[in-house]
């Protein structure tokens, strides 16, 4: 090849290479741009300043130097280079090469016999120009020129035709249909098309190009020297292709630029210069009409031009899915970052941002705009244990304005667990929206897990079973296994795994009732990925129903041996011990709690038995006594709802006078937040407003705040607005700092201090049980206090241990109240509401000894009946009993005959479930006769078989439940003979989420898939155990399989599924997107021009009316009846107007009117002013005369 002027020679590896200097370029050698900016007016982005005359507008943003290689094509849609690399070759070049008459949008092969310069390096963004009417759609390669003239160097202006040997051809005056081609003296290069800075650069094929140019090139210099002396040397700097630009004119790139308006044939502009010069010339008429034919005449032209209205504006709105799940490395997801704000820094004016993130559900962290708010840091929260693809790439498609041209790039591993992503990206192309991406690669190699515990859905006791453990394996490796059954080794195994599945069976047999859960632990060495290296299942034994009994000692009496003389399956356990989680719970049938205080079971215990009874259908029982009920701590507790009988205090009941006063810690550490949005500080005083609510009209209370000192809110005041004392509760802030025990106890003696004659009189002290500071001389004052009547309870956040809790202890037994400790900050206002009950009153009702000697007397109600009847007989007295007050909707089975006619028993329909409460001691000194009757055990028994007949069973219903990925799919079988019975009210299916907090269920929507079959899907938003349950008609339910979530679904090995990089390339393939590299190029690379609406009917429109009123005004005499009144307004006389003559019959050479013409037979003239001087105008003749003449002419004709 012959080497132009600059060039060197030299051989590496028997291969002949012409490279040019990248000075030309302005470029040290070695060293190209590796970042794309967009240039800006006035300078390039090649390292160079512009010498003078450079127009930099054409200059895009490469890095390249001239080579010589194999045979190259290179596409000019946007798609991707394609090449075959030789020996020392770069890896991505694009050819100058002779344009043959090849399919639009390639850069042809090299013909035979014609050497070709070639040039590479990475593609880059080009400049965005307004005069060529859009944005180039990618810059191809860059290279340098030499004209020339026949005679000389010369300039070359933007009308000038070269018309030089060997030069190309440049006129922007006609328009060029095909490839324009030149060869560059003495060098033997072709250069593929030239236009000049007024002609549009267009190559490839698409619907809205004007012109087909394959390629094309802009002159950086017109005034350049073949000799390079002067500054630019005559370079050629870039080189732009695309599917946007347009032929245009300096007209048409004004208004493109102000109003966005475009033609589709800007020439036929032209017509309006002859045609207006028509008109002027020989059909011009004065006045409106004329001004309306004159405006008609342009809206046909600019009809014919083809006017369009790009309503979608400048630049183009990428919409940017980020991936946040767990399977994303911490280094990934910083990069993502440095990514968006690398897209937010390299965007144009027009250019606007959208970022949503990738997760179980996907958030949209920023919505499409022009500013930069995202500021290097996520807001949304999202579920990182899944990677929805597709409903992260439909929302991003929600975002998209279809007026714009748009793109959505995702930044992700492609590994996706939801529904399939190929659905969106078919509406992604059919919208015209690619999807690009980036991969972020996750290293998986040597990656060994436990995919799946296949076991039994259930079995019957003492039935042996078998079961199979999944590990699936990279390749060959060696690992242990451990198989566990509730916490305690089962088996343990070492194997050597081959790559791929391997299946593990093991064997076991079960006895005790409800459900077992199995672990399989993996141990094997240099693991990648040690979250998905365990697994679990569960497995249900149906061992009939059977009951749990809760004291709170674990020691059984008179209770226990009553249910087990009847026969009833029960298992004892102390309340504190049993952990009542729902796996612990489901081989119940119902649970018994026998006197034992809330504060024993806590917040959560209570939470998952309201759930248990509400949810998935079990009983409960609660029995009375001092530690039990509102005395217990019930109150306000999550079984307060469960309960049919209810706990708070009622005037009417109210036999003493309470003075209260309450202090709370408001140091710094009651500003943390918890659960809910909420702070410690805010559940306090939740818990403040509590005890207010509780307190009678006749009662009076205070509240103070303390920090470093005392701070009374509400001075001791009559309890008679409730709602405005705990309105200013519920204001209170943590304010810092620690709180000050002893200046705490004096401010709120002071405040009882008031209280006059008030016998009862109390002090509840909040603290935090770490954090209580300057206890002073707290004894002394405690003994004052007693001398003066005056408890003291203490409420401490944290436990026994804490390094303050011996300080509140002794201020609590010393003030003769009561001392509670909780760890869960939501407990406190159930803690305060159970102080508070025990101040105002006794809620524990006992005998009196003079008037109840024998005990207090009780009596069934009429017709209420459980499992039968309860009996005829007296219902024996008991000596004591909690006070409660039956609820709506619930059935008193035994009350009292006392004065409160409170209910002993009650039952009632919870969810769907059943709850009693039994109100009286049944096993302890109270008593009474009650625990002497002979139908003392036939009462219990009852009650209990009551509850455990709850479960109504579907029979006709079976109900499967298979996990495929992090979605779970419930199928229902029904039997044919009564499926017909669901037609019109199909079944309902509850699925139950694992939670250490008690979650909602979830309800998903039954469909048919069968005359008898019916199928939902769920998404496992966690990990844990799914149960579910489909309830029937009748309070019938049936419970269903148990399926485990045991790791995050982003670690789930991917054996026999694509791989993440392949489901990214298939979405780009079907949207017609592509992998990018850098991803600041995805700017230059609009998939589609805006949208552009025709303004064809609003011209229309617009030339109807125009012609509506020209004809109006002309047959209706509109204009001279407007000419008159302005006349008359502005002068007081009306004078009529003149009647229009067209210009053209004045250029005929007739002759004037003469005068003796008959007056015009116009309406008479009304003269207003006698000193107003009319116009003088020619008499015109009658029309007598007019036809006397006519007949003359005519005789002299016929003569």
């Amino acid at each position: 090849m012959v080497a132009g002027r600059g060039t060197r020679r030299r051989r590496s590896g028997g291969q002949e290479t012409s490279r040019r200097s990248l000075g030309s370029f302005g470029l040290r050698p070695g060293k190209t741009p590796s970042t794309a900016r967009r240039g800006r007016a006035g300078r390039s982005d090649l390292g160079w300043r512009p010498g003078p005359g450079i127009r930099s507008h054409a200059v895009g943003h490469v890095g390249l130097s001239l080579v010589a290689g194999p045979e190259t094509r290179y596409p000019l849609d946007g798609v991707r280079a394609q090449h075959r690399p030789g020996p020392q070759q770069p890896a991505r070049h694009a050819r100058l090469a002779h344009p043959d008459q090849q399919p639009a949008g390639r850069v042809p092969r090299q013909p035979a016999g014609i050497a070709a310069g070639e040039l590479s390096g990475e593609r880059k963004r080009a400049v965005p120009d307004r005069r060529y009417g859009g944005r180039w759609r990618q810059v191809v390669a860059a290279g340098r020129w030499w004209p020339a003239t026949a005679g000389g160097p010369g300039p070359v202006g933007r009308n000038h035709r070269v018309d030089a040997v060997g030069v190309v051809h440049v006129d922007r005056r006609r328009p060029t249909t095909g490839p324009v081609r030149g060869q560059f003296p003495g060098s033997g290069r072709v250069v593929a098309g030239v236009a000049d800075r007024w002609r549009a650069c267009c190559c490839g094929a698409s619907g809205d190009d004007r012109l087909s140019h394959r390629f094309s090139l802009h002159l950086a210099d017109p005034a350049g020297h073949p000799d390079g002396d002067r500054p630019g040397g005559g370079r050629l700097a870039g080189v732009a292709a695309g599917s946007r630009c347009h032929r245009g004119s300096a007209v048409q790139t004004t208004l493109l630029e102000v109003l966005m308006i475009e033609f589709e044939v800007p020439a036929l502009l032209l017509l309006g210069l002859p045609l207006g010069w028509a008109y002027w010339q020989w059909f011009r008429v004065s006045g409106a009409t004329g001004w309306l034919r004159a405006g008609l005449l342009g809206l046909l032209v600019v009809a014919l031009a083809g006017p369009r209205w790009d309503i979608g504006g400048d630049g183009l709105d990428v919409i940017l899915v980020v991936d946040r799940s767990r399977s994303v490395s911490a280094e990934n997801q910083a990069a993502a970052v440095e990514l968006i704000a690398d897209l937010e820094n390299t965007r144009g004016a027009g250019d606007r941002l959208a970022v949503v993130t990738l997760g179980g559900e996907p958030r949209v962290e920023q919505e499409l705009s022009h500013d930069k708010t995202l500021g290097g840091e996520f807001a949304r929260v999202i579920d990182p244990d899944g990677s929805d693809l597709a409903a992260s790439l439909t929302t991003s498609l929600n975002l998209v304005d279809p007026r714009r041209p748009a793109r959505v790039l995702v930044l992700s591993d492609g590994e996706s667990n939801g529904s399939d992503p190929l659905s969106a990206a078919r509406r992604a192309r059919e919208a015209g929206v690619p999807i690009d991406f980036r991969l972020f690669e996750r290293l998986r190699v040597g990656d060994a897990a436990v995919e799946a515990v296949r076991l039994p859905m259930a079995v019957a006791p003492r039935e042996p079973f078998q079961f199979s453990v999944w590990i699936a394996s990279d390749g060959e490796r060696s690992g242990t296994v451990r198989v566990l059954r509730d916490g305690e080794l089962l088996a343990k195994t070492s194997r050597r795994f081959r790559s791929g599945r391997n299946r593990l069976l093991f064997r076991d047999i079960l006895e005790s009732g409800g459900v077992h859960r199995y672990s399989v632990e993996l141990e094997t060495a240099n693991d990648p990925v040690v979250e998905n290296n365990r697994g679990s299942g569960v497995v249900r034994v149906e061992a009939g129903p059977r009951l749990l009994l809760l004291t709170g000692d674990g020691k059984g009496g008179n209770l226990l041996r009553a249910l087990q003389a009847a026969d009833l399956p029960v298992d004892l356990a102390r309340a504190a011990a049993h952990p009542l989680t729902l796996d612990a719970l489901d081989g119940y049938r119902a649970v018994i709690i026998e006197n034992t205080p809330a504060d024993d079971l806590g917040r959560l215990k209570m939470a998952r038995l309201a759930q248990y009874v509400e949810e998935l259908g079990g009983g409960l029982l609660l029995t009375g006594g001092e530690r039990s009920f509102g005395q217990g701590g019930y109150f306000k507790s999550p079984l307060d709802d469960v309960l049919p009988v209810s706990m708070e205090l009622r005037e009417e009941h109210r036999k003493l006078r309470v003075a209260m006063a309450i202090v709370l810690d408001r140091s710094g550490s009651m500003a943390v937040p918890v659960a809910g949005g909420k702070t410690k500080m805010d559940l306090a005083n939740l818990g403040t407003a509590e005890c207010v609510r509780l307190l009678s009209r006749s009662d009076k209370v205070s509240v103070i705040a303390v920090d470093s000192s005392p701070h009374v809110i509400q001075p001791l005041i009559e309890v008679t607005d409730p709602a405005a004392i705990a309105s200013r509760a519920l204001k209170i802030e943590s304010m810092g700092g620690g709180i000050f025990v002893y200046e705490a106890l004096v401010a709120a003696g002071k405040e009882l201090g008031k209280a006059g004659d008030y016998s009862t009189r109390h002090i509840l002290l909040f603290s935090d049980a770490a954090d209580s500071e300057q206890p002073g001389n707290y004894k002394q004052l405690l003994e004052n206090f007693e001398k003066g009547e005056i408890t003291v309870s203490v409420i401490g956040l944290g436990t026994e241990t804490d390094p303050d809790a011996e300080l509140l202890k002794d201020i609590a037994r010393r003030g003769r109240g009561n001392i509670m400790f909780s760890t869960d900050p939501q407990e406190l206002p159930r803690l305060f509401a159970q102080d508070t009950i025990s101040v105002a009153r006794n809620t524990f009702i006992k005998k009196d000894g003079e008037s109840q000697a024998e005990g207090i007397a009780g009596a069934f109600q009429p017709g209420v009946r459980l499992l039968g009847d309860l009996g005829e007989e007296a219902f024996p007295r008991s000596d004591g009993y909690n006070l409660c007050y039956i609820k709506p909707d619930a059935t008193t089975v035994v009350a009292s005959e006392d004065e409160y006619q409170a209910p002993w028993s009650a039952a009632w329909y919870r969810g769907l479930g059943r709850a009693v409460a039994i109100t009286l001691e049944v096993d302890g000194k109270f008593s009474g006769e009650f625990g002497r009757w002979d139908g003392y055990a036939d009462f219990l028994v009852t009650h209990t078989r009551w509850l455990l007949s709850g479960a109504g069973e579907l029979d006709e219903v079976f109900v499967e439940m298979i996990r495929e990925g992090q979605d779970a799919v419930v199928r229902v079988e029904l039997d044919p003979e009564r499926a017909a019975a669901y037609r019109l009210a199909p079944p309902r299916v509850l699925v139950i989420p694992p939670g250490r907090e008690r979650q909602e269920p979830l309800e998903p929507d039954l469909a048919w898939t069968g005359p008898n079959s019916l199928e939902a899907r769920v998404r496992l938003a966690r990990t844990g155990t799914y149960r579910t349950l489909v309830r029937g008609p009748d309070r019938q339910f049936a419970r269903g399989p148990v399926v485990t979530l045991p790791y995050s679904p982003e670690f789930v090995p991917r054996i026999d599924l694509p791989s993440g990089g392949e489901v990214l390339a298939e979405v780009a393939l079907i949207s017609e997107g592509r992998q990018r590299t850098d991803v600041t190029e995805i700017y230059a690379d609009p998939p589609r021009s805006s949208q552009r609406v025709s303004l064809l009917p609003w011209l229309f429109v617009a030339s109807m009316v125009v012609l509506v009123m020209e004809i109006a005004g002309r047959r209706l005499n509109l204009w001279s009846r407007s000419g008159e009144r302005f006349t008359r307004s502005a002068t007081g006389k009306v004078v009529a107007p003149s009647r229009p003559k067209p210009a053209w019959r004045s250029r005929r050479g007739s002759s004037p009117v003469s005068a003796d013409r008959p007056a015009d037979p116009s309406p008479a003239r009304v003269v207003a002013s006698a000193d107003t001087v009319e116009p003088s105008t020619p008499d015109r003749p009658a029309a007598a005369d007019v036809f006397r003449q006519a007949k003359s002419r005519a005789r002299r004709r016929l003569k």
